[in-house]
């Protein structure tokens, strides 16, 4: 769509805030504009920077702007590089949404840090039988979610006796997916997990922006099943998560590991792990969870 491309790299992520995009409706505005979920932040509109919370700002801005070109520049954090895509809100999106995606503002350090490494996966596992790849699969959310902080993921487990969906992200497809994990019972799911400093996705400026769902229909229907509310009648309360357009998201590439980084478990880490024959991380899914807003 014309969209251009510029090198981020001297931008420092500490600094970078914005809207994430927590998921995307396949054929949606959103879709077709080329965003991804999870890496990309939106940070400007039409030049307007949303690097300041301004939820009902971004709302009528897009909501007035329905059936016309809104320009946006994006920040991924996969690739290092800022991008403009060209958006048009609609109404024919078929109940889902003017733009068809979900966002939440947030930081790119805090998202960044919120990530999950799959260290190992044990033979015969739940998790084993879901499909979890060692080494080259993350976990960067359960069921509906994005995660928010470092410890949501233990939170879910906990409370969660039957069975989980994760959302991951493989590196060498550069491919998301969602991973239905049959616990029964066991609140294991046979995983090794670490996160922190070395165990970030790394950073790929070879890699196309755009990382697409593999199994978008595997998502829980809540996730995908939404219908459009006319923005005036939206409380004035209304969450972080929003159902608009695309998700800001920054990162900087001085403070991450770089594509062909060794992926390996090292020593200071922070690791996830039981004393059962799985060792893995539990997760929870009643706790923290935000709940969409169609637009």
């Amino acid at each position: 769509m014309g969209n251009t491309i510029g090198d981020a790299t001297g931008i420092d992520f500490a600094d970078i805030a914005g809207y994430q995009i927590t998921h995307i409706v396949p054929g949606s505005p959103a879709d077709k504009a080329g965003l991804s979920v999870y890496f990309d932040f939106i940070i400007e509109l039409d030049d307007i920077s949303v690097q300041v919370e301004e939820r009902q700002f971004f709302l009528d801005y897009v909501s007035k702007s329905l059936e016309q070109s809104i320009r946006m520049k994006v920040f991924s954090t996969k690739t290092m590089t800022l991008r403009e895509l060209i958006v048009t809100p609609s109404k024919q999106n078929g109940g889902k949404g003017l733009m068809g995606c979900g966002i939440r503002y947030e930081t790119v350090q805090n998202a960044i840090e919120n990530t999950w490494h799959v260290l190992s996966v044990a033979s015969g596992s739940p998790a084993e039988k879901a499909g979890l790849q060692a080494s080259s699969d993350f976990i960067i959310g359960c069921d509906q979610v994005i995660f928010e902080h470092s410890n949501q993921l233990q939170d879910i487990l906990n409370q969660v006796d039957d069975a989980i969906t994760l959302i991951l992200y493989n590196l060498p497809s550069d491919t998301f997916r969602y991973a239905y994990v049959d616990l029964g019972g066991t609140k294991s799911m046979g995983i090794d997990i670490a996160n922190g400093y070395l165990h970030q996705i790394p950073v790929n400026k070879q890699a196309s922006p755009i990382t697409r769902m593999i199994n978008p229909n595997a998502a829980p229907l809540d996730v995908l099943d939404t219908s459009t509310h006319d923005i005036s009648s939206l409380p004035p309360d209304i969450p972080e998560l929003l159902y608009v357009s695309a998700l800001v998201k920054d990162v900087s590439p001085s403070q991450l590991p770089m594509f062909d980084d060794l992926l390996t478990p090292k020593k200071n880490v922070q690791r996830t792990s039981s004393n059962n024959e799985f060792s893995d991380v539990p997760l929870d899914v009643k706790n923290d969870l935000i709940e969409d807003v169609p637009l």
